[in-house]
Parts: structure tokens; sequence; C-alpha cells
């Protein structure tokens, strides 16, 4: 865990490659301890697709998020929320690559997820919609991301108020 945290101080700075190092080294360790269906190490394996995401490595950010939804797969259920997490990176990536129809499909399976473990009301749901919504925007879709968006804001008000940035993003 010590690594971990290390290899999020370099994340934060914005040191990806560095960041990426450490984790490995970290996955190294918890690989050989509890294996590769340790909790753990589907977090590492997640700390290292989202770096290879902000270095623009987007299909080597989608390999290794599936590596860990596989993992998830066999040890979890699909319906467990770090799915739906992992799945929303993977549309973010594919969303980031320009593969709309890709991201969409994916983002829609993240959301149907989330709406069974966490719900419709939840704010994390509601990033999930707004993620969708850009997807749409981007398409040139933009009474489907208003519609969408609109989703987005009257979760996001409910849950944090009209005076947060949360809010203000999905206007």
């Amino acid at each position: 865990s010590s690594l971990s945290y290390i290899a999020n101080c370099h994340y934060n700075l914005g040191d990806y490659d560095k960041a990426i190092e450490i984790n490995k080294q970290a996955i190294e360790i918890v690989g050989k301890i509890g294996g590769k269906k340790h909790s753990d190490y589907v977090s590492l394996l997640s700390n290292i697709a989202i770096c290879n995401h902000r270095l623009g490595k987007y299909n080597k950010a989608i390999e290794i998020n599936k590596q860990a939804i596989e993992i998830i797969e066999q040890v979890l259920e699909k319906g467990h929320p770090d799915y739906g997490v992992l799945l929303n990176n993977i549309a973010s990536c594919y969303s980031d690559l320009g593969d709309y129809s890709n991201a969409i499909e994916i983002h829609n399976l993240a959301i149907a997820i989330k709406e069974q473990t966490i719900g419709e009301e939840h704010p994390d749901y509601a990033t999930s919609l707004n993620n969708l919504a850009i997807c749409y925007y981007e398409l040139g879709d933009f009474n489907k991301a208003i519609e969408l968006n609109n989703q987005a804001i009257k979760i996001r008000g409910q849950a944090f108020g009209k005076e947060h940035p949360y809010y203000a993003t999905s206007l």
C-alpha cells in the first residue's frame, strides 16, 4: 500500500510514467502474495490503465482495463460497482479515440450496472449520464445530449445542491 500511495503522489504531480513504474512494482508484490484475484491487484491494474489514459495511450488503457474486468468477472460478478467503473473507463478511452459507437455501447452497460447497484439518484450515476451525453454531443445529437445532461443536473442538484461545481459541470 505504501507503493500505491507513492504512485498516487506521482500521478497527482502529473508524472504518469513514474506512477506506472511504481504501480507495476506494487502489482508484482500483490501478485506474489495474494495472486491476480486479489482486489488490490485489480485496483493497481486500474491505476496503471488510468495513467496510460492520461498519457494518451488509449488502446493500452483499454487492454489493461479489460484484464481487470476479466478478474472481476472471475472473482466477483458483473453487477459489482467496480465493474461499472472499469466499463466507464474503457468507454472514456473509446470516446477519446473518437469511437463514439463503442463508447456509447459501453457507457450504457456501465449505466445499467450503476442503476442496479447504486441507484438512479446517486451522483456516480449522474457522472455516467454526463459521460454518455458527451458522446452524443460529439456525434451532433444535441437533443439526446441535453436530455441526458438534464437528468444529471437533477441528480446532482439533489445530491450536492445548486451551488456545487458538479452541478455546474452538468450545466
